[in-house]
């Protein structure tokens, strides 16, 4: 399974029973945010070299 294959989102879902809607998913590739997004899945597409992971709480994104 690889992204943005649906099923390795479907698999991480499943395997630890988590909810789409209260998910983030963060990638640097927008194909593989969009695929996320397509199911449910909260996304973040990081700009690499403009945004770093530790703006999260900044974004406010959930």
């Amino acid at each position: 399974m690889r992204k943005p294959d649906a099923e390795i989102f479907n698999h991480l879902l499943k395997k630890h029973d988590l909810s789409p809607k209260r998910t983030l998913f963060i990638d640097d590739k927008k194909e593989n945010t969009d695929a996320a997004a397509a199911l449910g899945i909260q996304v973040w597409n990081l700009k690499v070299g403009e945004e770093d992971v530790v703006d999260l709480f900044d974004k406010q994104l959930l």
